[in-house]
């Protein structure tokens, strides 16, 4: 399975580089769709998110989304007079 990711990223890669003389519209669609694609194979392989989570968060391997991270119980700041 780890010789297919590679391969099938490198299909991507060969056929987002097929629309040479495509206009901007098209062309967005395919690079696009190849994203989108491309995301789904590491997704199914590695069971990462979607994303990268950013500060704050974390991946749910479940879902494949980004959860907010649960503050730590932290005791409140002192007051000040």
């Amino acid at each position: 399975m780890k010789r297919v990711v590679p391969a099938l990223a490198l299909l991507a890669v060969a056929a987002s580089c097929r629309v040479n003389g495509l206009s901007s519209y098209p062309a967005a669609a395919v690079f696009a769709a190849t994203a989108v694609g491309a995301t789904a194979i590491n997704r199914a392989v590695t069971g990462d998110c979607w994303a990268v989570c950013s500060v704050g968060w974390h991946c749910n391997h479940d879902t494949g989304l980004c959860d907010e991270d649960q503050p730590a119980d932290t005791p409140p700041a002192p007051s000040t007079p």
